[in-house]
């Protein structure tokens, strides 16, 4: 972003919200797990506000965001890597709560649209629903599949953003180097919540899923790269979701 010529808005934000991730990855992973009812009141919490950017003025017809002026968080992806790893917690013990939870992100993407968040969201659902194949987990899965199916066919007038959806072609501009680099972290993210959980479990397959398809959606549509693009959203979400996933080891 610097060499690019981005403005120091966007990429002294974009570190300063990088360091801001790593600390509350360690914060959160050296705090022990979190009691179950803080855990329930958190997911509540963060599916009201995804849902609350229906309400939220749009762009061009598009509601992803919440906030005022300048300050404006993308609540899923935010909180979609994290409820996915509280969905993956609670599937077994608290079967109706996690379709319900699944079912009220998956519908809101539809509606908001963002097929981008839809596709990579159903993806991870997906992986873990049919770790156990159930009538109940299968009608599931359908319906957050074509939730995100839908989404594609929304209207969706929104540009792409300098140094967010294009950052990767930017950094070819630079230099091939650099665009290789890009293109390496873009896979060393894909693979870190194996890392983060030890091995390879049904969680840490989901949330992989999630952002290889939310990487794989940027070639189709105007969506923010993941880590590299400027969404401070984007980048905590990430980091908060390898929290959680940890805390699911």
């Amino acid at each position: 972003m610097l060499l690019g010529g981005a403005s120091p808005s966007r990429w002294a934000v974009h570190a300063a919200v990088g360091v801001l991730g790593l600390v509350l990855y360690g914060l959160l992973t050296r705090s022990g797990r979190l009691p179950e009812g803080v855990q329930l009141g958190g997911a509540a919490v963060a599916v009201a506000l995804i849902a609350a950017t229906l309400l939220a003025e749009g762009l061009d017809g598009v509601h992803r965001w919440v906030g005022t002026g300048p300050v404006r968080i993308q609540p899923s992806a935010l909180f979609a890597p994290v409820l996915l790893m509280m969905a993956a917690r609670w599937m077994a013990v608290r079967p109706v709560v996690t379709y319900a939870l699944l079912l009220i992100v998956a519908g809101v993407h539809l509606v908001q649209p963002d097929a981008g968040q839809a596709t990579a969201f159903a993806a991870g659902a997906v992986v873990l629903l049919l770790e156990r194949v159930s009538w109940s987990r299968v009608l599931v899965a359908v319906a957050v599949v074509a939730a995100a199916a839908g989404a594609w066919l929304r209207p969706d007038p929104l540009a792409p953003g300098a140094f967010v959806e294009d950052i990767v072609a930017r950094a070819f501009q630079l230099s091939v180097v650099a665009g290789i680099v890009a293109v390496l972290s873009l896979l060393v993210a894909i693979g870190a919540p194996f890392v983060a959980a030890g091995g390879r479990t049904r969680p840490a397959m989901a949330l992989s899923v999630y952002l290889a398809v939310a990487v794989a959606v940027t070639l189709v549509g105007a969506f923010p790269v993941p880590l590299l693009g400027f969404s401070p959203s984007v980048v905590l979400g990430v980091f908060l979701g390898l929290a959680a996933l940890q805390g699911n080891r």
